[in-house]
C-alpha cells in the first residue's frame, strides 16, 4: 500500500530530524554508572521470563517451565510459591515430539495490587492448543491457585516450533496489554 508506506516513511523522517538531520550525540544517552547497582536475586534459574516488583519490594518472577517464585528482599530468601502446569512440547502430524518455546511467558501485577492482590499470568495450556491470560490472587506469600480466572484464550498451533511471547503491561488508564 504505497500511501501507507509513504505515511510510515514520513513519520520516520520526522523523528529522525528531517531531510538533513543533525548527527546524534550518543554520549548523552548513556546514564552515569553510579546510578545503578547490580543485585543478584538468584542464580542457576530455569529460563526466567519476567518479573514484577510488588509494592512492598518483594520480587515475583516466573520461569518458562511453570515455576512462580517470590524473592523477599528483607530475608533474602527465594521460594517457589506455585508451579503452573504448562505445555512445552510440540507434536507434529507424524507424532514426532519436539521442545517448544511455549510455557509460562508473562507476568504482571494489577495496578491496584495493594488493594486487590491480583497477579496476571500468561501461559500455554497443558491440554488444549491455546495460550491463556489468567488472573490469580496473591495472599501474603501464597498464590491462590483456586482463585484462577481465565480472561482470554488465544488459539495456537502446537505442531511446529515458532518464537513465542506474552509480556503483560498496563497503560496509564489501567488497560491491560498482552
Amino acid at each position: 500500500e504505497p500511501l501507507f508506506l509513504h505515511h510510515i516513511w514520513a513519520g520516520l523522517l520526522y523523528v529522525a530530524g528531517g531531510e538533513t538531520p543533525a548527527p546524534l550525540d550518543y554520549s548523552k544517552a548513556k546514564p552515569e554508572e553510579n546510578r545503578f547497582s547490580k543485585v543478584i536475586l538468584a542464580e542457576k534459574l530455569n529460563e526466567p521470563m519476567e518479573l514484577s516488583v510488588l509494592n512492598d519490594g518483594r520480587v515475583l518472577f516466573i520461569e518458562r517451565h511453570g515455576a512462580v517464585k517470590l524473592y523477599n528482599i528483607k530475608t533474602k530468601q527465594l521460594k517457589t510459591i506455585a508451579t503452573i502446569a504448562v505445555s512445552t512440547k510440540y507434536k507434529d502430524k507424524e507424532g514426532k515430539t519436539s521442545e517448544a518455546e511455549d510455557g509460562l511467558l508473562g507476568l504482571n501485577k494489577d495496578p491496584d495490587f495493594a488493594t486487590n492482590h491480583w497477579i496476571y499470568l500468561y501461559y500455554s495450556d497443558p491440554v488444549k492448543s491455546e495460550n491463556i491470560l489468567t488472573r490469580y490472587t496473591l495472599s501474603s506469600d501464597v498464590l491462590d491457585l483456586n482463585s484462577k480466572k481465565v480472561l482470554l484464550e488465544v488459539a495456537t498451533q502446537r505442531e511446529q516450533c515458532c518464537h513465542t511471547g506474552g509480556s503483560i503491561d498496563w497503560d496509564a488508564k489501567g488497560n491491560l496489554y498482552l
